[in-house]
């Protein structure tokens, strides 16, 4: 310490004497570099800055030949410029305003060659000290307004002023610079506090002046202040990107290729789930294609109606109108809520908009100018649909009533239909009409069943009953799963199961009732399985051991996956015996007595005896006819359970031994010659007839004199049941598709078939072959967006495929560097940055919804009705198993060959990082995406290592790239995954030409690590960027 305090009197005596006997600068730097020790600013350890500047402010002017020394010892890289510019901060005494106006010009001189070539803690110490020059031109500019000096020292007042605002302008306007004081005003929040509020007391002082209209400042000067001041206080909002991106012209295609794929799995296979993933999509899909808020409601609606315009019957009718009218209106709203930005649920923010209103009104009146369009649409609904949903959006709030009806005038003063020659519409109620009244019907229907009428089970049968005639129960349906409340009517009629199949000594009467109830609710429960899926039934279930649960687990299938009956329930021989002699004689079964639960779970083994008999020829075949008939005339549910049995008993019996029990299959679904002996048995057995024709259709289909209604997504089902999907059947598809610019609904059947039966890798590898051979910009821009929505059918286990092996498998084999050329490269990059955002955005709202612990609310595995087994889920035991977690875990594992904390010769070296600053949480630590995002990286930092530009290297900048033009909520997410070390090799390689904006992007500016980083990379950018340009004049 005494020896540093000597050397510093030393340095001292030096200036003072160099001042005196009047050194040259030439002089001074060859006497200073004898006392000071021979690294870079080593001057700064004795305090040089401040022994050169103190003295030469003493006096009322500045000391010209100091100010040269303090010139001379930047050159010379004996000071650093952090020490300078707190040496400046230093200068209290304001009003001298010849000092002032020396310490400006000096500093006008210098900003353009601000910069570090030492270690990370200096750089992150020259962002601090920017700030606190910031503070000090700040305070200086409202000194002299506040306090303005008197007339002799008014004009040289006012250059200090010109000169103070050329500095904040260099700051600003320079990126390195500016990108530094952004790091640095997140060291020095309390100094940052202080400058944002002096820009406002400048604010304020202003318009003071202006009423008072007494000001020695001009018009352009004020002006000059001004944009310092706006450009200060913009500083923390500024972009990291502001690059243009290219815009994808929405307008020149038929529908938004990517809304278009979206929005129809939405209503079709996501149609019991919660809106908030959808949501969180069309968030992202406006960031991915820089679409205004306007352009994404105008297409979505215009998706919307196109899925009426497409819907085929079937169900997919119904579902469309519930989409577009109940669910569109809650997406909007949810979509209001999120404001004008982004949450892209990895923690993005909303801002303020003004009045989302407008967007909504200016979105629907673009719409509107789609005149044929809208015509058709009618046309085929029966219906104006515009009209209809512009009276719901008004209803909802969402758009003011003088707009709803400007916009309706619109749409009126347009319309072509009288004049058009359309086919005639439909007969008959349009079922938007219908969907709209069966909202309300599915509250008063819950309302019923909580009430009185429910105690009474004569009441409840008529509620329910009522709800089976025509296609009144697939209009509640829709409409409940529309409006989340489809799992409530599911839970309800699971109670009304299980009440139903307990016997309390009633009479006839009451029994009869009971076995009604237990019938309807069965056929309902299953309906609404095969049309909702499974999970819907069994996440709604009170309890889990409920009869019915326990059914559909064991024996439900559908036409193409199916269950083992070796995994069903164990039928009790006795009762199995007792149903026989029924059967045989042709008894009724007593209502008062029967166990229904028993009876269901017993059947289908009786229905094997007599299958046995009759294949034996014990027994003929008008025999078994009739004892199929006497069940089909009792309880419809029995006839339900006996289907799903043999539906599995087929799949495990040899083909020759097929064809009888396919008969019997058969006659299942037969008009019973017997007459019904209990009420309501028209509507049951439509009901039963439409649920096993569904989920037995692969075996029905063999039998010729099954008459099967056309069922396009039943038929594409059956079609890959038993054929494995070939790229030849692909490819016509998806070409198809990219012509016509939008997929409806059949083909989004066919590519969801082929994503089940194929997986994902087999899927990807298809859609990346199929845009590898298009050639016009248009279509490649087509085939992205439908691809990375038709990827969002299985949105984790595509982002793994992608990240395990696609990617690498690529990257690694230099025959498939032909996909990494040109266009087709940003595809892949395109493609695998957003199907990884997409599936941590999924991952941060199911973690959101489980931390709720929300019991009314229903999230349900989106893209799918069940889960399936394949190669996805092999993906995912793979990364989960104990053997690959510790495998995981050596690759997280940094070792000294690992970790390039400094690349020789090339002066950059992280010399306060360590591989221990990257560590996961131990959450990611089980998070396969999140560890194949890191395992990606790694690969990503040995082919950098290699320091030769090849495509790999090529496609790792345009995968930085396009990460970072998404802004903070993505970038964040990605690139925490990235080694330390990779930023080096990034900000060194040759051909990345990083901007400061993309280095900056690349650090993690919430830890002080990662500041230090973005200093580090930041300086030495600048450094490269000077020695370019002295090699440019060089060269000149």
């Amino acid at each position: 310490m005494d020896k540093s305090k000597n050397k510093s009197a030393v340095v001292r005596e030096l200036v003072l004497r160099a001042w005196r006997e009047r050194w040259s600068e030439l002089e001074w730097g060859i006497q200073i570099k004898r006392i000071l020790p021979r690294w870079a600013m080593s001057g700064d350890a004795y305090n040089l800055s401040d022994a050169i500047l103190q003295p030469a402010l003493v006096g009322p002017t500045p000391n010209t030949y100091m100010l040269n020394y303090l010139k001379q010892s930047l050159s010379s890289q004996a000071i650093s410029y952090a020490s300078v510019l707190e040496s400046i901060a230093k200068f209290d005494e304001l009003s001298r305003q010849h000092c002032v106006k020396k310490l400006l010009e000096f500093l006008n001189e210098i900003m353009h060659k601000i910069s570090c070539y030492s270690t990370a803690e200096d750089c992150i110490t020259l962002t601090r000290r920017l700030v606190t020059l910031i503070d000090w031109l700040l305070r200086y500019l409202l000194r002299c307004l506040v306090q303005p000096p008197d007339n002799k020292l008014a004009n040289i007042c006012l250059l200090n002023i010109d000169l103070c605002c050329h500095v904040i302008d260099k700051i600003t306007k320079l990126k390195p610079l500016m990108w530094l004081v952004y790091i640095g005003r997140l060291e020095e929040t309390e100094i940052w506090s202080r400058v944002e509020q002096q820009a406002k007391d400048i604010k304020t002082t202003f318009q003071a002046f202006a009423q008072s209209s007494i000001c020695i400042i001009n018009h352009s000067l004020r002006e000059s202040i001004d944009r310092c001041v706006c450009e200060i206080l913009k500083l923390p909002n500024v972009r990291y990107m502001d690059e243009p991106r290219p815009k994808t012209v929405i307008s020149r295609m038929p529908v938004c290729p990517m809304l278009n794929v979206l929005t129809f799995t939405e209503a079709i296979q996501n149609a019991t789930c919660d809106v908030q993933i959808f949501v969180e999509q069309l968030l992202l899909v406006q960031k991915f294609q820089d679409m205004t808020r306007q352009q994404l409601y105008t297409e979505l609606i215009r998706s919307s109606f196109l899925g009426l315009l497409d819907s085929v019957g079937g169900g997919s009718d119904l579902k469309w109108a519930a989409f577009t009218y109940l669910k569109v209106p809650q997406i909007l709203i949810r979509l209001k809520t999120a404001g004008g930005g982004t949450s892209v649920g990895v923690g993005g923010t909303s801002q303020p908009h003004k009045d989302p209103s407008e967007d909504l009104a200016h979105g629907i009146e673009q719409l509107i100018r789609f005149t044929m369009f809208l015509d058709s649409v009618d046309v085929k609904c029966n219906c104006d649909c515009i009209e209809l949903l512009i009276q719901q959006l008004s209803r909802c709030g969402l758009i003011h009533e003088t707009q709803a009806s400007g916009l309706s005038e619109r749409r009126k003063s347009t319309s072509q239909k009288c004049n058009s020659k359309l086919l005639d519409p439909p007969p008959g109620n349009p079922n938007t009409m219908l969907i709209l009244r069966a909202e309300q019907t599915v509250t008063n229907i819950l309302k019923s069943f909580d009430a009185e009428i429910s105690k009474t089970q004569e009441g409840l049968l008529g509620v329910l009953s009522h709800m089976l005639s025509g296609k009144s129960f697939e209009l509640i349906l829709a409409a409940a799963a529309a409006t989340g409340k489809l799992h409530k009517f599911a839970t309800k009629l699971i109670k009304f199961n299980e009440i139903s199949k307990q016997i309390g000594g009633e009479g006839t009467k009451t029994s009869q009732i009971r076995a009604l109830l237990f019938d309807i609710s069965f056929l309902m429960l299953c309906r609404i399985a095969q049309l909702y899926g499974v999970d819907m039934v069994l996440s709604a279930g009170a309890s889990s051991d409920s009869f019915f649960e326990m059914w559909i687990i064991q024996y439900y299938a559908d036409s193409v996956v199916t269950k083992p009956n070796q995994q069903s329930i164990k039928p009790d021989p006795a009762k199995v015996d007792q149903i026989l002699s029924l059967l045989h004689s042709g008894s009724e079964i007593k209502t008062s007595l029967a166990k229904w639960h028993e009876l269901c779970g017993n059947i289908p083994y009786a229905l094997l005896e007599i299958a046995n008999a009759w294949e034996y020829g014990l027994i003929t075949q008008d025999k078994v006819q009739r004892i199929v008939d006497s069940i089909k005339t009792k309880l419809c549910c029995l006839v339900v359970c006996v289907a799903a049995w043999l539906q599995g008993h087929l799949n495990t019996t040899p083909h020759h031994e097929q064809q009888k029990l396919q008969t019997l299959l058969h006659m299942l679904i037969t008009t019973a010659s017997a007459e019904a002996t209990m009420q309501y048995y028209t509507e049951r057995s439509h009901i039963m007839t439409s649920i096993i024709r569904k989920m037995c259709r692969s075996h029905l289909t063999s039998v010729a004199s099954v008459p099967v209604p056309c069922d396009p997504v039943v038929t594409s089902c059956v079609a890959f049941a038993n054929t494995k999907p070939t790229y030849s059947d692909f490819a016509p598809l998806f070409e198809g598709c990219i012509q016509k610019g939008w997929i409806n609904e059949k083909e989004l059947v066919h590519f969801t078939d082929y994503l089940n039966v194929a997986g994902p890798f087999w899927f990807i590898q298809s859609l990346l072959q199929r845009i590898q051979k298009l050639r016009q910009e248009d279509d490649i821009d087509s085939a992205i967006g439908m691809s990375y929505s038709l990827l969002q059918m299985e949105t984790d286990h595509v982002a793994l495929v992608l990240l395990r092996h696609i990617i690498p498998n690529v990257l690694s084999d230099p025959r498939q560097w032909s996909l990494l050329h040109g266009h087709h490269g940003i595809v892949l990059v395109k493609l695998t940055v957003w199907c990884v955002t997409a599936s941590f955005t999924c991952q941060y709202l199911e973690r959101v919804t489980e931390a709720s612990k929300s019991k009314d609310a229903l999230v349900k595995l989106r893209g799918r009705k069940r889960t399936r087994n394949g190669d996805a889920e092999d993906v995912c035991k793979e990364l989960r198993d104990d053997s690959c977690i510790s495998k995981m875990r050596k690759l997280l594992t940094t070792t000294d060959d690992d970790t390039i904390t400094h690349i020789p010769g090339s002066g950059f070296n992280f010399d306060i990082c360590s591989s221990s600053m990257m560590a996961m949480s131990s959450v990611l630590a089980t998070d396969p995406l999140t560890r194949s995002v890191v395992a990606l990286f790694k690969l990503f930092s040995a082919i950098l290592n290699e320091q030769i530009v090849t495509p790999p290297t090529l496609f790792i900048k345009e995968f930085v790239l396009e990460t970072l033009r998404y802004g903070e909520p993505i970038s964040h997410t990605i690139l925490q995954c990235m080694p330390i070390s990779m930023i080096s090799q990034l900000t060194l390689s040759s051909g990345f030409n990083l901007s400061p904006g993309m280095s900056l992007g690349m650090c993690d500016l919430s830890t002080a690590i990662g500041r230090k980083i973005a200093a580090k990379v930041l300086c030495h950018s600048k450094k490269l960027q000077q020695m370019s340009d002295s090699n440019t004049a060089t060269a000149r």
